[in-house]
């Protein structure tokens, strides 16, 4: 079925005033356009807008603005996941359709992609002031996103967790004490590290708490991207580091650490059996490094999990005892 008959069908001629919430997804599967870009006048929305819709997703299927469409709390677009060109947001498909709702909740895009920052240098971005999700997926950076968007909430993130993922390898979830939410994903350590760069572009946001964990990934081939993200620990005060990091960052010398922003007095780590007993060593050298700098460490304790059962949390709290027990450190912690 073709873009035409498809928008000449009941469906899509049908006035919906009372219209409060619309997902459509197009199942590339089948034989449409695979480029199907639905019109404004889809619904009959220009001659009869749907003025209570609050929630629209389209997934497959967006070309452009939708003009008719205004005051929405929640946006998902997606872009078509089996065509190599994907869907560009900018100041002409995405800046009208975002405009006519600030006061958005919910921003949910993936599959798309932001022009240069160079290409919209004259374009004013659309502040959302009510934003408290933001989700990014499956882009390929990030570079003109602040030149679209400004979110004000940006500036009250206080945490900031990075977990390896399947494919990409990376997911990024940050948030405020007051509920908002970040999430996007990354192909590489230094990928996760311009993305924020870029997505932060007109902000300057100081997470007291970053986190590092999950599955075991080879990281060692990308040399020196493997190295931690240390801008993003600027303002750390409570630093965890699950074991696929701890063997990474941790085995041959804590120096990369040691550079962590001075407000840094928690470091929590995941120590697992078998784990190089290089990693005592590094962490040694970490935590006397930072007091040498006069920036010591206040506390060095087992990364927790939240769900584990009561056997693999005493299993954890043995390995976690003995690997302390063997550190010569006291004399370099700061308690408070």
């Amino acid at each position: 079925m073709g873009k035409d008959s498809l928008i000449h069908s009941p469906l899509f001629v049908s006035p919906l005033p009372a219209l409060e919430s619309l997902s459509l997804h197009v199942d590339p599967n089948y034989d449409i356009d695979p480029h199907l870009e639905l019109p404004e006048y889809f619904f009959s929305w220009r001659f009869s807008p749907p003025t209570k819709l609050c929630h629209l997703a389209l997934h497959g299927c967006y070309g452009g603005p939708i003009l008719a469409v205004r005051n929405l709390t929640s946006l998902d677009l997606a872009g078509n996941l089996y065509i190599v060109n994907r869907m560009e947001l900018d100041q002409h498909t995405f800046l009208p359709i975002i405009s006519g709702s600030p006061s958005l909740v919910s921003l949910s895009l993936s599959h798309c992609e932001f022009p240069d920052r160079t290409q919209l240098s004259r374009v004013v971005p659309v502040k959302l002031p009510e934003l408290k999700s933001l989700r990014l997926m499956d882009f390929c950076g990030f570079p003109g996103f602040p030149s679209l968007i400004e979110v004000p909430a940006f500036e009250a993130l206080s945490s900031l967790r990075i977990s390896t993922h399947w494919c990409p390898d990376f997911l990024v979830h940050a948030e405020s004490a007051d509920g908002f939410q970040l999430s996007y994903d990354a192909v590489s350590i230094d990928g996760l590290a311009s993305d924020w760069l870029d997505v932060m572009y007109n902000a300057d946001p100081s997470p007291a708490f970053v986190r590092f964990e999950g599955r075991e990934v080879d990281l060692k081939g990308w040399g020196q991207y493997a190295a931690p993200p240390l801008f993003l620990l600027v303002n750390a005060k409570v630093l965890e580091i699950g074991a696929s990091f701890v063997k990474l960052w941790c085995s041959d010398s804590g120096k990369d650490l040691g550079e962590a922003g001075p407000h840094l007095n928690t470091l929590c780590l995941e120590v697992i059996e078998g784990m190089n007993p290089a990693v005592a060593r590094s962490v040694e050298e970490l935590v006397m490094e930072r007091f040498n700098k006069g920036m010591p460490l206040e506390k060095l304790e087992r990364m927790r999990f939240e769900g584990t059962s009561e056997e693999v949390e005493e299993k954890a709290e043995r390995v976690w005892t003995k690997f302390r027990a063997g550190l010569n450190i006291d004399q370099y912690l700061s308690p408070l």
